[in-house]
């Protein structure tokens, strides 16, 4: 009867070990798949973005960055068009430089004069109807 119950606890144990095995390698599937997620290029990409757009002076930095950057490539579309001249598209390339150059060193001037020009003359703001 010795031998059975031996038998007994060491089937019991397999099982125990069996559930834990695959209890583990689930785990470490799950792992695996965060692992692999977090590493590809968009995701890393949107954490980057995220954690720039949290902190103030780099995310001041990254709007002005950005938008000296559109301006530059809007400028390069309206200098080149459609051209296919070498010449042209050379130029183009180094208006685009100039103006993120431009743009970017003074961002917060073209802000401040953008908000200006939102209340251009013509328009009534709450300061000229004599409203607070």
């Amino acid at each position: 009867m010795e031998k059975t119950d031996h038998f007994a606890d060491l089937k019991e144990r397999i099982v125990l070990l069996e559930e834990l095995q695959q209890t583990n390698k689930t785990e470490l599937r799950q792992s695996f798949r965060n692992t692999v997620d977090s590493i590809r290029p968009f995701n890393l990409i949107k954490e980057t973005i995220k954690d720039a757009t949290e902190s103030g002076p780099l995310k001041d930095n990254l709007i002005n960055t950005a938008i000296g950057v559109s301006a530059g490539y809007l400028s390069k579309k309206i200098v080149t068009g459609g051209s296919k001249n070498i010449f042209t598209r050379l130029l183009g390339t180094i208006v685009m430089f100039g103006v993120t150059n431009l743009v970017s060193k003074n961002a917060e001037t073209l802000k401040k004069l953008g908000a200006d020009f939102m209340h251009f003359p013509g328009t009534q703001n709450d300061s000229e109807t004599g409203k607070e």
